[in-house]
């Protein structure tokens, strides 16, 4: 997955954790769209909140214009640049390490 992730210039997804993490990590631009009600209304805020990604609660109404501002690759790099500084890409290796230590 890691390898069409990274292929991607823009992921357009609903804001699942795994999923947005995933992208956030190989540095792939997020808009989010349709979450379920619940953790994936609270990823997307987060995410949007943070600069990793752009929430576009009315897809029907919003994502066209959305698009046409990504046009300009600076809007782009910002969310990259959040995401770098925000995610951990070895969170997945340290929490084994933890659990290894505290075993």
């Amino acid at each position: 997955m890691a390898e069409y992730m990274t292929a991607c210039d823009l992921f357009i997804t609903k804001p699942g954790g795994l999923s947005s993490t995933e992208a956030a990590v190989a540095g792939v631009p997020l808009i989010h769209i349709s979450p379920i009600p619940g953790c994936e209304q609270c990823n997307a805020r987060y995410f949007a909140d943070h600069g990793m990604s752009i929430y576009v609660e009315k897809p029907q109404e919003e994502l066209l214009p959305v698009l046409r501002e990504l046009e300009e690759r600076r809007v782009l790099n910002e969310i990259t640049a959040a995401q770098r500084d925000r995610i951990n890409p070895f969170a997945a290796g340290d929490l084994c390490d933890f659990l290894e230590q505290i075993c």
